[in-house]
């Protein structure tokens, strides 16, 4: 890359920030409305669901969510008192937990998705064209790769072509 290639992307990467926060701060204003979830509780939920036995280590779900170990325990204690996570140990480690969806959760995530579709499609999907989303795709695995984070993860959300 050019020295003006770096000078344009330092340029874009403010407005990214920004439209990142917007996007994410009325996405969760969003869903806490019409489905009284956050959207970290959404992203939970989705974790949980995209694993095949429904739910996973405490470590693996807090790096799939961006939390710390102390930040992802809080968020599960409240989600389980709500009744839409539960709590197993690991029969084979006693250090291991693992968090896991319940039938109240799998229901709340069934009435969420919609909202949050319809939400992606508002605030960020009809903005840009399929070839610029591929390119802000592509571009930012690249900086997630970059930066050893794992790219699987739960279905992206779908919206209504």
């Amino acid at each position: 890359m050019s020295s003006s290639d770096h000078s344009e992307a330092r340029a874009a990467f403010p407005v990214f920030l920004k439209s990142c926060a917007l996007m994410v701060d009325r996405l969760d204003r969003e869903l806490q409305e019409r489905v009284g979830i956050q959207l970290t509780w959404y992203e939970v939920l989705a974790q949980l669901s995209s694993s095949p036995s429904g739910r996973m280590p405490m470590k693996q779900l807090a790096e799939s969510v961006s939390l710390s170990k102390s930040g992802i325990t809080r968020l599960v204690d409240r989600m389980v008192r709500s009744g839409l996570v539960e709590r197993h140990s690991c029969h084979n480690d006693g250090r291991v937990c693992f968090a896991g969806l319940t039938r109240r959760g799998l229901s709340v995530l069934q009435v969420a998705r919609p909202v949050a579709a319809e939400g992606v499609e508002e605030y960020f999907a009809r903005h840009i064209t399929a070839e610029e989303a591929q390119v802000m795709a592509t571009a930012l695995k690249r900086v997630l790769e970059a930066a050893g984070q794992p790219q699987s993860g739960p279905e992206p959300i779908q919206v209504r072509a």
